[in-house]
């Protein structure tokens, strides 16, 4: 059968790869789609008569239990993608510069990457911020409100221009008539009490990144010197917190990175006790670890670490739920993203599959470099260039690109079991080969084992919440899907 079961204590459930339903199914049924023959000679006869008729109902009428996958095609529409080009732009994120203060032993602009741009003291003049709004907007005009994002390196460090940017966008949207949301994302150390009064006027949205208490933020977020930032982050924080506190709720959000040796208990406690904490979920991640020598000379018992730690972090939420608690910040903020990708899932038959996580480079977001160069996002490193700021996005080359991540998917994809929920995009399939970066099948093969194994882990946590709650947990959050109320329980 095409999809994917598993067992929590006496239930046992079904995700459905064709139809993307989650079932809550019996022990005979469970037997028979995961082909169980020890178990399934110890059913009645009257069990198995009755299994096998639900199965024959549930395939006719909702299109599950089929024995294979029905998926034929990727879905592909090159003048959409050009429409959304002309017409929807919606996010640009400028590079201000290469340029930082500090030295973060997992930085990607460091040595540990070698396959990502490197430091240096380039930063992007005012005129290739004008160029780049000015693209922006004219060719967002079926886009509600655009979004601008200041980034680095660092970006504080030439606020000038910056402060200049935001003036200039703000005339730009009164011309197009278009509202605008503002963010930098920093590392809060060379920020002043003049830019805090700035941000807090033109209520600019900042990410900040912070790893957690100081001994284990100072392990790896350092200045140039070697020495600690954690102390000049808290001193800032509590400026800002005394200019206004109703922005630091509203308009701040916390990055984190988890590093090894990975202590997630002890970060979360720290977040959840945290005397600055905001409205906003945080952004967790980990080190990529991937196209990376990070990650070296570690043991290879520290993955086995980090997944216990995942499964005592989850056990511990399931907890809170039982107890009627209000889930707490860090442990929310860590799985959302997952969680919400399985909760608004498409749910219904079909015969085709969208292109992964990956979205229309150049439109769905945008990375302008110092040089003037875009690029589809900031996370493919200035490896995959779709136009500059004097002749604009080529959308020729952006429907190459698009068209060859498809063939990709097309390829490797539509027999998957996870193909509805997987989130792997551009960055995943991007390879150096013979002095250039190519979208490579075989780079993008390597990440599909450990994508569904994630995946098949959240389903699990999913049902689990799920069960825990009575189905509210999400409305709780206001994380409604149209499509839950139509998944089939047998």
């Amino acid at each position: 059968m095409h999809g994917i079961s598993w067992q929590r204590g006496e239930k046992f459930y079904w995700y459905d790869a064709n139809t993307n339903h989650i079932l809550k199914i019996s022990k005979p049924i469970f037997y028979i789609l995961t082909n169980d023959q020890k178990n399934i000679r110890r059913l009645s006869f009257k069990e198995k008569e009755r299994a096998h008729k639900i199965i024959s109902e549930f395939r006719r009428k909702y299109g599950v239990f089929k024995p294979t996958s029905v998926i034929k095609r990727v879905v592909k529409d090159c003048n959409a993608v050009k429409e959304m080009l002309s017409n929807s732009m919606g996010s640009l994120i400028l590079n201000i510069t290469n340029d930082c203060n500090m030295r973060c032993k997992y930085c990607t602009f460091g040595d540990k990457y070698p396959y990502a741009k490197s430091y240096d003291k380039s930063k992007m003049s005012f005129y290739i911020m004008k160029k780049g709004m000015e693209y922006l907007f004219s060719h967002a005009k079926k886009s509600e409100k655009v979004y601008i994002s200041f980034y680095g390196g660092e970006p504080l460090l030439y606020f000038d221009i910056i402060k200049k940017g935001i003036k200039y966008a703000k005339a730009l949207g009164q011309k197009y008539n278009k509202s605008i949301k503002f963010k930098i994302t920093t590392n809060f150390t060379s920020v002043t009490k003049e830019m805090m009064q700035f941000f807090i006027e033109n209520r600019v949205n900042l990410t900040i990144s912070l790893n957690g208490p100081k001994e284990i933020h100072d392990r790896e977020r350092i200045f140039k010197n070697g020495s600690g930032t954690f102390d000049v982050i808290m001193q800032n924080l509590r400026t800002l917190y005394r200019l206004s506190s109703e922005y630091l709720h509203s308009h701040v959000t916390y990055a984190i990175v988890i590093t090894p040796p990975f202590e997630i208990l002890t970060v979360r406690d720290f977040f959840n006790s945290f005397p600055y904490k905001t409205r906003n979920l945080l952004i967790i991640t980990l080190p990529s670890p991937h196209d990376t020598t990070y990650y070296k000379n570690m043991p290879s018992t520290i993955w086995k670490d980090y997944q216990q730690q995942l499964e005592n972090l989850k056990r511990e939420f399931i907890e809170q739920i039982h107890k009627g608690m209000k889930p707490d910040w860090f442990t929310f903020s860590f799985f959302k993203g997952i969680l919400y990708r399985i909760h608004t899932r498409f749910v219904g038959k079909r015969d085709y599959m969208y292109p992964n996580g990956a979205g229309i480079p150049g439109a769905t977001r945008c990375y302008l470099s110092t040089d003037g160069i875009y690029y589809p996002c900031e996370k493919v490193w200035e490896r995959l260039p779709i136009g500059d700021v004097k002749h604009g996005i080529n959308k020729r080359r952006v429907c190459y690109i698009y068209s060859r991540f498809i063939e990709i998917c097309e390829s490797q994809c539509l027999d998957c079991w996870a193909n509805g929920l997987c989130y792997l995009c551009y960055n995943r399939a991007l390879e150096f080969k013979n002095g250039r970066n190519v979208l490579s099948m075989e780079k993008k093969g390597q990440y599909c084992d450990d994508v569904k194994n994630t995946l098949k882990k959240a389903l699990i946590f999913y049902t689990d919440i799920m069960e825990a709650t009575g189905g509210n947990f999400f409305n709780t959050f206001k994380l409604s899907s149209t499509n839950v109320k139509d998944e089939c329980k047998i």
